[in-house]
Order: C-alpha cells, then sequence, then structure tokens
C-alpha cells in the first residue's frame, strides 16, 4: 500500500467488527447520576444525567442539546 508521500506502508488502520458489535464500538456504559434538575431552555425536569452537573453551567434536555449543537454545528 502506497501513502500519500509515495512510500510504501504496511499499516492497515481498519478494525474488523463482529455481528454483535455497535460501529465505533470500544465505550464501556456511561455511570448515570441520579438527581432532580431542570432543563435550562424548556424547564423540563431531568432526572438522570450521563455526567456529574456543575453548578455554574446550565443543564439542558436532550431535545434542547440537540437544537443548541444543531446551532453551533454550522
Amino acid at each position: 500500500m502506497k501513502s500519500i508521500s509515495g512510500l510504501e506502508s504496511n499499516k492497515v488502520f481498519k478494525k474488523s467488527q463482529s455481528s454483535d458489535e455497535q460501529p465505533g464500538g470500544d465505550f464501556q456504559p456511561r455511570e448515570m447520576h441520579q438527581g432532580d434538575w431542570e432543563c435550562a431552555d424548556c424547564g423540563a425536569k431531568i432526572t438522570e444525567l450521563p455526567f456529574k452537573p456543575d453548578a455554574d453551567r446550565p443543564i439542558y434536555c436532550r431535545d434542547c442539546w440537540r437544537k443548541r449543537r444543531e446551532r453551533f454545528r454550522r
């Protein structure tokens, strides 16, 4: 296999997947944190988060987080 520089390369960066693995699936299940929070945008009740929230930062529900993420990706 030739690289961009034209030199031979023996490295292949491809991971084989078994049928029971998800794409990109080397991740461990996340620790979930239980509590009573409200979404900073819509006020929806949030009872479980995949991270320990910081009191100085806003918390968003899944729908509001997705909307905010789409706005900033452009």
